[in-house]
C-alpha cells in the first residue's frame, strides 16, 4: 500500500483523490519492475524518505522495459510533493490516451502538452475497443489456432 506524503507525514490529510494519484505511480513502477518502490529500505524507512520528497529512482534498463521518458515524466507528475501540483486522473487518461495515440502513429508522446487542449489527433475519432477475434489473440494479428505444435 503506497500512501502519499501528506498522509505518511503524520499530519491531518486524509486520503483524497490526489494522494491516490500518488499511489497509482508508485504501483505503476511497481508493476513496470516487477519491485517494490524502496524494496532495500522497510516500510518505515520508505515512508520517511516519501515525507521528505525523495522518490525511487528509475533502473537502468527503464527503456528496456517500457518505462520511456514519457512514461517517467508522468509518474514524476504524479508524485510531486505537495497535492495540489499532481495531475488529475482526467489528466493522468488523457496523457495515457496520447500514448496510445502517439505509439499507432509512430510518434513519441509528452506530458508537457496541455491536456485540456486540442493537439493534431483529436481530429480524429477516439479509437474504440474492438471485439477478439475467435482463434486469434487480442493483440496480433496471427491466426494462433493454425500456428505449429
Amino acid at each position: 500500500m503506497w500512501l502519499a506524503p501528506e498522509i505518511v507525514g503524520g499530519g491531518t490529510a486524509v486520503e483524497s483523490k490526489p494522494a491516490d494519484i500518488f499511489a497509482l505511480a508508485m504501483l505503476a513502477l511497481e508493476i513496470f519492475t516487477g519491485k517494490l518502490p524502496f524494496e532495500e529500505q522497510g516500510r518505515t524507512k520508505a515512508a520517511n524518505r516519501i515525507r521528505k520528497g525523495e522518490r525511487p529512482q528509475f533502473p537502468q534498463n527503464a527503456e528496456d522495459i517500457g518505462l520511456t521518458i514519457q512514461v517517467q515524466e508522468l509518474l514524476e507528475s504524479c508524485w510531486c510533493q505537495d497535492p495540489e501540483e499532481r495531475l488529475t486522473i482526467e489528466e493522468v487518461v488523457s496523457v495515457l490516451e496520447g500514448f496510445l495515440r502517439d505509439d499507432e502513429s509512430g510518434g513519441r508522446p509528452s506530458i508537457d502538452q496541455n491536456p485540456g487542449e486540442p493537439t493534431p489527433d483529436e481530429d480524429h475519432p477516439s479509437i474504440e475497443p474492438q471485439p477478439p477475434t475467435p482463434g486469434k489473440h487480442p493483440s496480433s494479428s496471427t491466426d494462433i489456432a493454425n500456428l505449429p505444435s
